[in-house]
């Protein structure tokens, strides 16, 4: 149809470099039915504009980076109502220096919002109504610590809080922490622990759950053979154990054998699950 073009799909994008400064702007445009065969997580449905920076201070060890974007859907007026998005982002970086941690602060806010008047008496409306926004804190840390060995440790928190300003009321407060240490004991043999904690209270239910992982990776000295075992136990509202196996030979220097194998215990009213998948990968 070439007056709404609903299967058509654009985008264009202007970069600039300069004293340390990356910006970029771009415009993105996809209709309803658009599918890309080769990219089909593509988003559809979407047009507006977005704009980035990513400015590098004091020799690389401070980065400040910024995104904006506004969206819309409903390009071929296909819904009752039209959505609108506003996402901010934001991050800070500081790599101080080689044997001290690096360092990432980030805040984003996103905003959804449709047209629909809050105070219709149409049912279908009133539950397509949208209108929320959500404030999001991160914060990120790594050190290669070198003892004996290299000790890689690693530590993420998430916070976020969704703010439902509509009679749903589906108001939703997030938080995860991840905590990981890698140790490099020789070239072809490391292992790794970790633990993570994930709570979401929402406004009529909690789940919060924690787990642990446990793991080697080992490699032969050709590299041809890489093998990655762990065990990762659950508690909390998801009380499972998983076992895992994932082995990659590489038959070539482009072609490998992929060979993943999971077990997993859950609680006593649902049945273990095991899981095989080979894969063949050939890398251009």
């Amino acid at each position: 149809n070439p007056q709404k073009l609903p299967t058509f799909a654009g985008e264009a994008l202007f970069s600039l470099n300069y004293f340390g400064n990356h910006l970029k702007a771009g415009y993105v445009y996809r209709g309803n039915d658009y599918t890309s065969f080769g990219q089909n997580f593509l988003r559809n449905d979407i047009a507006g504009f977005q704009v980035s920076d990513r400015l590098s201070l004091f020799e690389n060890r401070l980065f400040i980076g910024i995104n904006y974007e506004k969206l819309n859907d409903n390009l071929q007026k296909t819904k009752i109502t039209t959505t609108h998005f506003r996402n901010l982002e934001s991050s800070i970086s500081i790599y101080p220096r080689p044997n001290f941690p690096n360092i990432t602060l980030g805040y984003a806010n996103f905003i959804v919002r449709n047209d629909i008047d809050p105070l219709t008496a149409d049912s279908i409306k009133r539950l397509s109504l949208l209108d929320d926004i959500t404030h999001q804190i991160s914060f990120s840390s790594n050190y290669d610590l070198k003892l004996k060995t290299l000790q890689r440790i690693f530590m993420n928190v998430v916070m976020s809080r969704k703010q439902d300003r509509t009679y749903k009321n589906l108001s939703v407060k997030y938080l995860s922490t991840n905590f990981s240490l890698q140790s490099f004991w020789k070239k072809n043999f490391h292992t790794f622990i970790g633990a993570t904690l994930s709570i979401s209270d929402l406004t009529t239910s909690k789940y919060e759950y924690y787990s642990l992982i446990f793991g080697a990776r080992v490699s032969n000295y050709s590299g041809k053979l890489r093998s990655t075992f762990s065990i990762n136990p659950s508690f909390g509202n998801l009380k499972r154990a998983l076992f895992e196996l994932l082995s990659q030979y590489y038959l070539f220097q482009n072609f490998s054998l992929n060979f993943n194998m999971r077990y997993i215990i859950n609680t006593k009213n649902i049945k273990n699950e095991s899981i095989l998948n080979l894969l063949a990968r050939y890398e251009i």
